[in-house]
């Protein structure tokens, strides 16, 4: 297996978002006034930065750098963000808010004309419980859709609420009988009670179960960001706004939990990830094939020695964590002669995975 080292190459802005719910963690208290009383606590924080002074936006691109992106938490899965566009600002703005594509974006973002900044809203899923006994996982997407963001769930728009179901199809992820009828019978209190169950890790397994992107500026499609940060200029502000923190945020999030892997649901976000341009080529076909064969002759050796591609090993600060390429959610609806999920049965492949490589 390859292995691909990352070290930190800017200051990572995690200051700011030192989690409030440590003042319940250990004590006896249930998940609902947990979430009540950080939601309390981290709008006191809000308040209290909302009237600090800001800096003066940097003239150039290469001076970013030493403005770090911005968070605050809006609640406990919805974030509220902010990157200095510098020279871009005015075409970023004019992009955003007169291009179609954008025009869920331009819902959940503002902008500041004295600061030549973008302010957004973006979401993680971060849990607010510990226990030992369980395994810390990541899942990870390329960026947030801006209606889960408004809706405050991932993956809540229409056509991508099966998502849930899958995952909780898994052999080892089971949800409680409230939050099953929730999600396959979704309304607007679904993304409440699905939140809560997530961060609570109100649901039965042996996993803890992260969630977060790579970069967090939500759009329809990954794609999108390119008709944002628009040549080298805009592609090297995109860098040092987007990618770099977004990659520095998840190496720091799986150091405080000790997550040692990551399921990623983007073949591109996975190849900017392993720092490799050419693998995973074709991976939702060769990963069904891969599962056609495994049904009929059970062998997972043999399964990921067809996927090697889509398992790679990262370095960072001495820690080795594990990256796997699921099927994007895309395809998650696909069956497999069996009657069951492709999307799920990999899910199951890769926990199985990491499972085993845990006792």
């Amino acid at each position: 297996m390859r292995s691909t080292s990352w070290t930190k190459r800017s200051p990572l802005w995690c200051a700011l978002t030192k989690r409030t719910d440590q003042i319940s963690r250990g004590k006896a208290v249930p998940p609902t006034t947990i979430n009540r009383c950080r939601r309390t606590a981290e709008s006191s924080i809000e308040q209290q930065l909302s009237l600090r002074p800001l800096p003066a936006a940097p003239d150039r691109a290469g001076e970013a750098e030493r403005y770090i992106p911005r968070e605050e938490t809006m609640n406990g899965i919805v974030k509220e963000q902010k990157i200095f566009l510098n020279e871009h600002y005015d075409s970023v703005k004019s992009i955003i808010q007169h291009n179609d594509d954008f025009i869920h974006l331009s819902n959940i973002c503002r902008f500041r004309d004295d600061q030549n900044s973008l302010i957004f809203k973006t979401e993680k899923i971060h849990p607010e419980t510990i226990d030992e006994k369980t395994i810390s996982i990541l899942l990870l997407f390329s960026n947030p859709h801006p209606l889960s963001v408004k809706a405050g769930l991932f993956l809540s728009e229409p056509r991508s609420r099966s998502f849930w179901q899958r995952i909780f199809e898994c052999n080892h992820i089971t949800a409680t009988e409230e939050i099953d009828c929730a999600i396959k019978n979704w309304t607007d209190k679904t993304p409440d009670l699905l939140s809560e169950c997530l961060l609570s890790c109100s649901y039965d397994s042996q996993f803890r179960l992260f969630f977060d992107c790579l970069e967090s500026l939500p759009t329809n499609q990954y794609g999108d960001l390119r008709k944002i940060f628009k040549g080298k200029r805009g592609r090297e502000l995109r860098e040092t706004m987007l990618r770099r923190p977004g990659i520095n945020n998840l190496f720091e999030v799986s150091m405080q939990n000790s997550i040692a892997a990551w399921i990623v649901f983007s073949a591109e976000a996975y190849r900017r990830i392993i720092d490799e341009k050419d693998i995973a080529k074709n991976a939702p076909r060769r990963i069904n094939l891969a599962i056609d064969r495994y049904l009929v002759d059970g062998d997972s050796l043999h399964f990921w020695d067809s996927l090697k591609d889509l398992k790679r090993e990262i370095q960072y600060n001495s820690r080795t964590i594990t990256v796997y390429l699921a099927l994007i959610a895309r395809y998650k609806n696909w069956k497999a002669e069996n009657g069951e999920y492709y999307f799920t049965i990999m899910i199951n492949q890769i926990l199985d995975n990491i499972s085993v490589g845990n006792h």
